[in-house]
C-alpha cells in the first residue's frame, strides 16, 4: 500500500509574504470526540490534503483559476527537479487540465512515485511542458514495501518507522508514521494518515517493539498518544482507555 501526500496549500496575502493555509484540516469535518490537545508548534508552512493518493509533485498553490498558480515549489518533489517554479501557472498533467486543487490531487493520484507525466505551465505569457518524475513524500522514487509497515490492533494501525528524511525536516529522532487507519480508537478519533506518533504513555517509540512495549505501559487502561502532523505544524495528544 502506498500512502502519500499531495500539500496543495495557498498563500492568502501574496504581497506581504505571508504564509498563511487555505486548508487545514485535523482529520475530520466534525469535532473530536474524546480529550484532544492541538497545538500549533511552528508557523504555519504549508497545510495537507489528508487524503490517500499515490504520488507527490511537490507544488504550493494560491487559487483556482484557469489553470492553478505556483506559489511555492517543495525541494523533495520533482516540480523542482523538472524546472517548474514559483510564480507558474499549471495548466494541465498529460494532457488533463488543471484548474483546482481537487483536480490535481485526482490526477496526480492515478501515478505511483518513479511515473514521469507531462505537466504543462505558463511563464511570463509563454507555454512550456515539463516532465516531472513523481515521488513519495520523502522525497524518492521507491514504494513503500507492505512489510516495512506493521499492524497495531489496540490502535488499529497500520505503522512505519519515521523516514530518516523527515526525522531530519522535522528535527525529531524518533516517530513512528501511520501508513493506514483501520477500524479502531484512531478511526474513531478522526486520526488520518498525517499523523506521526512520537509518544505512548510517555515512552517514545520507533519501532514495532517500542510502541508493543509502550502501550502494556498502561495507568488502570488509560493510554495517551503525543504525535504531530506530518508537517510538524501540530503537537496533538489524546487519551483514552482500552
Amino acid at each position: 500500500l502506498m500512502e502519500i501526500v499531495l500539500t496543495t496549500i495557498g498563500y492568502v496575502q501574496r504581497l506581504e509574504r505571508y504564509c498563511a493555509p487555505l486548508i487545514i484540516n485535523s482529520g475530520s469535518s466534525k469535532p473530536m470526540a474524546g480529550a484532544f490537545s492541538i497545538k500549533r508548534r511552528k508557523p504555519i508552512r504549508q497545510g495537507i490534503v489528508p487524503k490517500l493518493i499515490n504520488a507527490f509533485l511537490g507544488v504550493s498553490l494560491l487559487k483556482e483559476m484557469s489553470g492553478v498558480y505556483i506559489v511555492g515549489v517543495e525541494d523533495r518533489g520533482g516540480a523542482k527537479a523538472a524546472g517548474i517554479k514559483e510564480d507558474d501557472i499549471l495548466l494541465s498533467v498529460n494532457n488533463i487540465s488543471v484548474n483546482s486543487n481537487s483536480q490535481l490531487i485526482g490526477v496526480v493520484g492515478q501515478y505511483r512515485p518513479g511515473d514521469k507525466v507531462k505537466v504543462k505551465i505558463q511563464r511570463k505569457g509563454e507555454i512550456l511542458v515539463k516532465e516531472v518524475t513523481l515521488k513519495n513524500l520523502e522525497g524518492t522514487e521507491e514504494m513503500h514495501k507492505d512489510s516495512d509497515s506493521f499492524y497495531n490492533e489496540v490502535l488499529g494501525i497500520k505503522a512505519q518507522a519515521l523516514p530518516a528524511s523527515l526525522k531530519s525536516e522535522l528535527g525529531i529522532n524518533h516517530g513512528l508514521k501511520i501508513v493506514e487507519v483501520k477500524d479502531g480508537i484512531f478511526k474513531q478519533k478522526g486520526i488520518t494518515n498525517d499523523f506521526i506518533i512520537l509518544s505512548v504513555n510517555y515512552q517514545k517509540v520507533s519501532s514495532e517493539n517500542d510502541l508493543k512495549k509502550a502501550l502494556s505501559n498502561d495507568r488502570n487502561g488509560k493510554i495517551r498518544i503525543e504525535g504531530i502532523n506530518s508537517t510538524g505544524t501540530y503537537n496533538i495528544t489524546f487519551e483514552f482507555y482500552r
